[in-house]
Parts: C-alpha cells; sequence; structure tokens
C-alpha cells in the first residue's frame, strides 16, 4: 500500500484531485457559523419533565434545520436558528407540542452575539502569524549543513508550498464540513487552530531532523537525505502521531457528538503530516522552484547558507 502511494504518477494524481477538490469546496462552500459568531432566532422551550440534550436537538433538527442548543436548567433549552422564515415558525408552532407533551411555553427572541467575533479574520491572522515563525525557523534551522543559497532558498520555498497544500486540503474540508451542516462554534474553532498547530508543529519536526540528517552527510544530497530520513525517523514519527492521536483527537469521541465530528479536522490534519512525511517528500523536494539560468549565473547564491 505504502508503495501504491508513493509512486510518483498516483502522488500527483492524488495532490492535484485534493487540490481541486478543496480549492472547489472553498470557493463555492460558506462556513456554517454558529450563534457564537451570528445573528440568529432564538426559541425558549419550558418543559415541565426533565429532556436529554441530543434528544431535543435530533427533534427539533428533524422540522427545522438548528445552529446551536443549550440547556438551563433541568428542562429549559434554548434554541438557536438562523434565517427563521415564518413557515419556519408555523411549523414549529404547529409541531411542538406533540414532540414535548410536557411542554409549558415556548417563545421567539432576536439573538445577537456580545460583539463581531470576525472568526475567519482571526484565523487567518493566527496561521499567517505561525507560518511566519516557523519559515523563520526553517531559516535558521539549516544554516551551516552545507547547502548553498541557491539549494537553501529552494529547499524552504518547497516545504512552504507543501505547508500551503496542507493548509489548503484543511480548509477545504472545514468549508465541506459547514455545507453538510456541522456547527462551527467555539469548540470547532479551537480545534480548528489545533489542527493548524498540528500541521506545523510536524513540519519543524520535520525540519529539524532534516538538520541533523544533513550533517551527517559528507555531500549535499537532497533526495539522500529525505530517504535517510524516512528509513531512520519513521517509528519515532509514528509515535509521536500515536501521542497526538491519542491526546487531541480521541477524547473527543467519547464526549458529545457534535464535538466528535468536530474533531475530524484534527484527524485530517494528522493524516495530512504523514502524508507529506511518508509520501509527497519523496518526490517534491526533487523540484527546483528556482532553476532560471540567469539567476543560477549569481555567484553569491552559490556560496554556503
Amino acid at each position: 500500500m505504502v508503495h501504491f502511494l508513493r509512486n510518483k504518477n498516483v502522488t500527483i494524481i492524488m495532490v492535484f484531485a485534493l487540490l481541486l477538490l478543496s480549492v472547489y469546496s472553498i470557493i463555492s462552500f460558506k462556513l456554517n457559523l454558529g450563534s457564537s459568531f451570528y445573528d440568529s432566532t432564538a426559541l425558549v422551550l419550558e418543559l415541565s419533565e426533565t429532556r436529554a440534550t441530543d434528544n431535543v436537538r435530533a427533534e427539533v433538527n428533524n422540522l427545522v434545520r438548528l445552529s446551536g442548543i443549550e440547556k438551563e436548567g433541568l428542562a429549559s433549552f434554548h434554541i438557536y436558528f438562523q434565517n427563521l422564515t415564518l413557515a419556519d415558525k408555523a411549523k414549529l408552532d404547529s409541531n411542538l407540542p406533540q414532540l414535548f407533551p410536557s411542554l409549558i411555553s415556548s417563545n421567539y427572541f432576536a439573538y445577537q452575539p456580545v460583539r463581531e467575533q470576525l472568526i475567519e479574520e482571526r484565523i487567518m491572522i493566527v496561521t499567517s502569524i505561525l507560518s511566519f515563525m516557523a519559515m523563520v525557523y526553517a531559516v535558521f534551522k539549516i544554516k551551516n549543513v552545507g547547502l548553498t543559497r541557491l539549494e537553501a532558498i529552494n529547499f524552504i520555498l518547497n516545504e512552504l508550498v507543501i505547508v500551503a497544500f496542507m493548509f489548503i486540503v484543511l480548509s477545504g474540508f472545514i468549508a465541506l464540513s459547514g455545507q453538510l451542516g456541522l456547527i462551527m462554534d467555539f469548540p470547532y474553532f479551537t480545534m480548528t487552530l489545533s489542527a493548524l498547530f498540528i500541521i506545523l508543529a510536524f513540519e519543524l519536526y520535520y525540519l529539524f531532523k532534516f538538520q541533523v540528517t544533513a550533517r551527517e552527510q559528507k555531500k549535499y544530497d537532497l533526495t539522500q537525505i529525505e530517504t535517510k530520513i524516512t528509513t531512520l525517523y519513521w517509528p519515532e514519527f509514528m509515535f509521536l502521531l500515536s501521542i497526538t492521536i491519542v491526546v487531541f483527537f480521541i477524547p473527543w469521541l467519547v464526549v458529545d457528538v457534535n464535538l466528535a465530528i468536530s474533531s475530524l479536522q484534527i484527524l485530517v490534519s494528522i493524516l495530512l503530516s504523514a502524508y507529506s512525511f511518508f509520501v509527497l517528500r519523496a518526490h517534491y523536494n526533487k523540484i527546483e522552484l528556482i532553476n532560471l539560468p540567469v539567476i543560477k549565473k549569481w555567484k553569491f547564491l552559490h556560496r554556503n547558507w
């Protein structure tokens, strides 16, 4: 299976397919922001008996798609809807007494978040800062390992493209999950930031191993270094991968259905990191993004970095 995935043609097809699907998802689908980030209509249900939150959510969601639910006390629920129409209200009002025989009252009110959260902008800012820090780390981490300045520039550009590829695929998955109805609230975007952190953490791990391995080489050869990293450090990488799954992913599976589904983006980031470590770099690191003959003639680029 690994040999099949590492096949050059298979890798090219998978990368382009993932990129096309992700870009289409980002352009076509919108984030399904929850009540924490978006104006909503809230329905307050007062019941005379205790009902499980998941049960109430399922019953109401079968009538009208909701964007969030909160339980207050033993039998009071705040249910949030986006773009609730008069027809939706009529449907709810006519069916709620049948669904909840213990219904005491149901009232609607307009709900607005305390302030504009600007969640997309915040994610972009955090991602940009983390990416910049990773780039600065890469620049200094590969000094004095036998690379020329031109080789160092090509290597850093290749790594940035690989990270950008993983970010795009993750963003496409996030957009798709919103289209499928997953509510994007504070826990969801906390997991989004965790997924971005995981991608960058494993990128920094690779850069550290690259530095260690490159210094052991008498003659610099990127293909040999990549092969040696994969051969020597795959048990360590799999151990770190397993720890990441146990700490960041598995605990959410036993908490709540929505949290479990939200945590899938963490799993996607882990799979992308594994794919780049075992498969993508085997082919992509052989590419020289700066390969113009005019640039190659610049003498200062051939000095050691």
